[in-house]
């Protein structure tokens, strides 16, 4: 830390008031200070969209055991008066966001008694009154910015929920928090006072510090890395979607889980060792090979979380200090697993060394070009998450986080990227939660890139093998085929395109077809499929050429598909949310003949229409 960090963040009350006021310039009242730059980013946010509960971070505690409740809400409020983040709220001042720290907060917890009910009743009750305090909105003008319910489940089961505002709370927080309440719990119990020592700073201090700080030289020292890291970096991940993308982001989301076994996750930690990486390397490699798969882009970016607790003075506070780092890794050249790690462990390493600037100012400074449609810089997350001890001693008392296997869904509430992969590092193995955004993903397709992403990681077992050998074709996947010693002819039964008009002389009249947008009978698919066939015919499409057909899964591609079989042609699909270049790399090796370009559902093109 330089000398002027020191001095800043050693500073009084009154002298940080000070020079919070000339770093304003003008306006500032008694106990308002600046916003971080990760704080302005979410002020920013709510002022777009107020009340969004995307930003809520939810944790739960279970107790077991005596708790005393009196004991415990002093206990709490004691934390409150400790750090300032929880006395804060945010306002206007001349035309700035401005920190407003309350000299006090006084809690008053509700207790809900949930102890008459079954414990079928309970659990259902419990899971439901957490969720919905999860999306609770809060207004930052007014405080607290946290909240606190306490759920009776019995004389001895109590379940203590907090929700609070990113804007003042981040995952380091969450550790905090709870050492925190265990040793004021413990001396208050026993009689004794506080054995916390004094905070040295406060957020605010750190806020102030950081702006002061971050201009200049030091600031052109730290653009300048990450200038020439993103430059020409692509501006969207162009995965394959189930629907097409909202013109403007939503956080929708929905979470799908999965288990790396304990033997295949020693494996990989044995193998992290042996490369000369941490396992968050090798995670993130498997990941990102899962991601250049499915979109064929070899230049990646993908996010992921740091702690941003880099100095001492800061480590014991709570606020929101995590910062977001951009890692681009080079997939080119189809690099063999044990060189996309050295290339994975460079970048790492080199963004480590320059995660003071926050990500906040890096989008101000480098000011890419916004799309509502999607975040900006990466659209997809990894986030290896160090959950605190899941047992705390607490006297008479055993203290769990509560409902710990959904712990990745309490502390994201919403989807902010497309997708979110949270790994939690456990006895058992290595859990994998993956938060998708449901307007653009199926559950369907989050279960089986977990199931890809198990595959992926016990092939690349073998470091020497090439990422384009590694294949996505999960057990489950995999097409039973016929005896080999049986001749084909006796599985034939016939076209699909015979057998449907086969079935639609029976049934006519009943629906075959049903999407969003329209409904087609046996007979009316028959119709237009055979229109369609005509027309290829007649537009010089012979039996074995190859049309593609561009459209959406509808029903549109139903009687797209049957027309281009009946016409006696091949097929394939280009599906809208594909890349560019995936689609061009279709149409060149498939040597496509003929190209049908479906705009709307359920429309033929003109030439076609009778």
């Amino acid at each position: 830390m330089s000398d002027l960090s020191q001095r800043i963040l050693s500073l009084s009350p009154e002298k940080r008031e000070l020079l919070a006021r000339q770093l304003k310039n003008k306006g500032n009242t008694f106990n308002t200070f600046p916003l971080s730059f990760a704080q302005q980013r979410l002020w920013l946010l709510d002022q777009l969209e107020p009340g969004n509960t995307s930003y809520n971070i939810s944790p739960a505690f279970y107790f077991r055991g005596q708790l005393h409740i009196a004991a415990f809400i002093r206990t709490f409020q004691a934390v409150v008066q400790r750090h300032e983040a929880l006395r804060t709220t945010f306002a206007v001042v001349q035309g700035n966001p401005v920190q407003v720290i309350a000299s006090n907060a006084n809690i008053a917890p509700p207790m809900i008694d949930l102890s008459k009910l079954s414990k079928q009743e309970r659990d259902a009750e419990i899971e439901l009154q957490l969720d919905k305090e999860a999306q609770h909105s809060f207004d930052l003008t007014k405080g607290p910015l946290f909240r606190v319910n306490i759920y009776r489940l019995s004389t001895i089961e109590h379940v203590v929920a907090v929700n609070t505002h990113h804007i003042v709370f981040d995952g380091w927080s969450l550790n905090v928090l709870m050492q925190e309440l265990a040793a004021l719990y413990t001396s208050s119990q026993a009689g004794q006072p506080s054995s916390l020592p004094a905070l040295p700073i406060q957020y605010a201090d750190y806020a102030v510090w950081q702006r002061n700080w971050l201009q200049g030289n030091v600031l052109e020292e730290q653009l300048a890395y990450w200038r020439q890291q993103l430059v020409g970096a692509p501006a969207l991940l162009e995965l394959p979607t189930d629907r097409p993308r909202p013109a403007i982001q939503t956080y929708r989301g929905a979470i799908e889980q999965a288990m790396l076994p304990g033997d295949l996750a020693e494996k990989l930690r044995l193998l992290s060792q042996q490369e000369g990486v941490t396992l968050f390397m090798t995670l993130l490699a498997i990941f990102q090979i899962l991601l250049y798969r499915y979109t064929g882009q070899p230049d990646l970016v993908v996010g992921t979380p740091i702690a941003n607790r880099n100095r001492a003075d800061i480590e014991g506070l709570i606020g929101f200090f995590v910062n977001a780092l951009v890692l681009r890794t080079d997939l080119s050249g189809d690099p063999s697993f044990h060189d996309l790690l050295k290339r994975v462990r460079e970048v790492a390493l080199a963004a480590y060394a320059h995660q003071d600037l926050s990500f906040d100012k890096l989008i101000e400074e480098l000011s890419p070009e916004r799309n509502v449609s999607h975040s900006p810089l990466f659209q997809v997350f990894f986030n290896m998450v160090n959950l605190p001890d899941r047992a705390i001693e607490w006297p008479e008392l055993s203290v769990e986080l509560f409902a710990p296997q959904e712990v990745g869904a309490k502390i994201e509430a919403g989807s902010k990227f497309d997708l979110t992969l949270y790994v939690f590092e456990g006895a058992d193995g290595i859990q994998l939660e993956l938060l998708y955004n449901t307007d653009l993903f199926d559950q369907e397709r989050a279960v089986e890139m977990l199931r890809q992403y198990i595959s992926l990681a016990s092939q690349i077992l073998s470091v020497e093998k090439k990422i384009s050998d590694c294949s996505l074709v999960t057990p489950a996947a995999r097409l039973i085929l016929p005896d080999p010693a049986t001749p084909l002819s006796d599985h034939w039964e016939g076209g699909v395109h015979n057998i449907f008009a086969q079935q639609a002389e029976r049934i006519p009249d009943q629906f075959a077809v049903i999407d969003v947008t329209e409904t087609i009978t046996y007979r009316g698919l028959n119709t237009i499929s055979n229109r369609l066939a005509n027309h290829l015919r007649t537009s010089g499409i012979t039996p074995g050429d190859v049309v593609a057909i561009y459209a959406h899964r509808s029903a549109t591609l139903v009687w797209a598909v049957l027309g281009t079989l009946k016409a006696g042609a091949a097929f394939i699909v280009l599906d809208p949310a594909y890349p560019s270049a995936r689609l061009i790399d279709y149409l060149s090796l498939g040597k496509v003949r003929g190209l049908l370009h479906i705009t709307a559902a359920g429309a033929l093109p003109a030439e076609i229409e009778e």
